[in-house]
């Protein structure tokens, strides 16, 4: 190279360096280097997520409530189950023919998706129309008709607003449709390689029924990664207090009978078909007596007079010999 160019020669001799150069970080001892793909989100989680547990026994239960209401028939619930998986390996479990619906997760970013099994909307379809849920569980996979696409996307409206309800607590957000999709295939919320949170929910209907699966991308739910793997408190541990006092309250609300039998007559049946008009019958009237609700004592009571209506007096709780606090009651 003396005017600055290179020979044919030269350029032949880089040109194999530089081949021989690419090939060589090929060949790396085994154990020492090995293939890594920065633009894969894959990583291990941790698991259990305690904050998602709890979700989902308040979802369980608020979706039994809700359902049973629209239904008006007993629905039966299975215990929900959080896991964290690949997008890839969730859609290989929703079955063919699902009801799936896009959701928005505001006010964080991306978006969730719901699958609602067939059997499940069959079933709802049969118990609000008045047929037999029972027949759903032989129905063949289809696609659903207009009027179960609208029960589909009332299941969905459920859905919404008992997952919100159940996150309240943690992490306040809401969950809007944004659109229906022909397959879970076609519903691309995630990379396949992408970890995602899914909730599925047993649903029953009369001996027929179905699952739901809620799938929210783990990269929607990082920034309050924090609040996920915060531990448990103990209130949340010992459950709703709101649901035993609202219990509580409707139990005292609640009308019953009271029966209290002033006296009893024995007679044979010869006495009883020779009763004629005029007769009497006598009665062994007891100083106190017995009230009863559903055949169940409840308070001991003497009988009288009160501001011109017969009455009861109550004397004491059948259930102990105290008098009851207070002192006696008229009633």
């Amino acid at each position: 190279m003396q005017d600055g160019s290179l020979s044919p020669d030269e350029i032949e001799a880089l040109l194999g360096g530089s081949e021989a150069g690419a090939a060589a970080p090929r060949i790396h001892p085994q154990g020492q280097a090995r293939p890594y793909d920065l633009t894969s989100r894959a990583r291990g989680i941790p698991e259990p997520i305690p904050a998602l547990e709890m979700v989902g026994i308040r979802f369980a239960r608020g979706m039994q409530q809700v359902l049973g209401a629209y239904l008006r028939a007993p629905v039966e619930v299975h215990a929900a189950q959080t896991s964290v998986q690949t997008y890839q390996a969730f859609v290989g479990t929703v079955p063919a023919h699902a009801g799936v619906e896009v959701l928005r997760v505001r006010p964080l970013h991306g978006a969730a998706l719901l699958c609602l099994d067939p059997g499940l909307v069959f079933a709802a379809v049969e118990s609000l129309f008045g047929g037999s849920p029972a027949v759903a569980a032989d129905a063949p996979a289809r696609d659903f008709t207009p009027t179960e696409q609208r029960i589909a996307g009332r299941l969905t409206g459920f859905v919404c607003s008992q997952y919100q309800d159940a996150w309240q607590h943690l992490h306040p957000f809401e969950l809007e449709p944004a659109g229906t999709e022909a397959s879970v295939a076609a519903a691309r919320i995630a990379a396949p390689s992408d970890q995602v949170v899914v909730t599925r929910l047993g649903l029953g209907v009369g001996g027929a029924g179905g699952s739901l699966h809620l799938c929210i991308p783990y990269s929607t739910l990082e920034p309050i990664r924090e609040t996920l793997y915060a531990s448990v408190s103990r209130a949340d541990l010992q459950g709703d207090h709101r649901w035993p006092q609202r219990l509580s309250e409707r139990l005292r609300e609640a009308e019953v009978t009271l029966v209290a039998e002033l006296a009893r007559a024995t007679a044979t049946i010869e006495e009883l078909v020779s009763l004629k008009v005029g007769d009497f019958i006598e009665l062994g009237l007891q100083e106190t007596i017995t009230a009863k609700v559903d055949e169940v004592a409840v308070f001991q009571c003497r009988y009288g007079v009160s501001n011109g209506r017969y009455a009861l007096r109550i004397q004491s709780d059948p259930s102990s010999a105290a008098t009851l606090p207070g002192g006696e009651h008229d009633r």
